[in-house]
């Protein structure tokens, strides 16, 4: 997957590398909004599952900006609202076919598990659905560490 750096350069990082990062992080769901990173066995999306990324949504083909703005925006709402991924990609499915065609709605692609969520709900009358306690500081901590991560791979580490 070619990224983009600090600086606005281009940054190779394999997926395996990034899926490997995400799984000792416990990331549990990763949305690919770039072109063909679910195309095939050997696609981005299929490599972050392998390296133990519960699920990753992805395309199949190019995407148009429009299109990908469409799909995230959907998916992150569903996923928001408490839905699955598997239920965030289906409603962004309907949107694009909606808005631009079924062949755009075929773009969209899951791999892996369509029941995961981004984070485990909390037990029944203990704080919000989908929110662990110290999420903010947790997720700081983990986005500071990614980028830590990030230049490592970066630096050949």
């Amino acid at each position: 997957m070619i990224l983009e750096d600090d600086l606005g350069c281009a940054d190779e990082v394999k997926a395996a590398n990034l899926g490997a990062l995400f799984k000792e992080a416990g990331v549990r769901v990763a949305i690919l909004n770039l072109c063909e990173s679910a195309a095939g066995a050997k696609s981005a999306a299929q490599a972050l599952v392998d390296a133990g990324v519960r699920t990753a949504v992805g395309t199949a083909r190019k995407i148009r900006d429009d299109h990908a703005v469409l799909l995230a925006d959907r998916i992150y709402a569903m996923l928001g609202s408490g839905k699955t991924i598997g239920e965030a990609a289906d409603a962004a499915k309907q949107a694009l076919a909606q808005r631009f065609g079924s062949g755009a709605a075929e773009n969209a692609a899951l791999v892996g598990d369509a029941k995961a969520r981004p984070v485990e709900r909390a037990a029944e009358g203990r704080g919000q659905p989908g929110r662990r306690r110290g999420s903010r500081s947790r997720q700081a901590s983990l986005d500071a560490w990614l980028c830590r991560a990030a230049d490592g791979i970066a630096e050949g580490g």
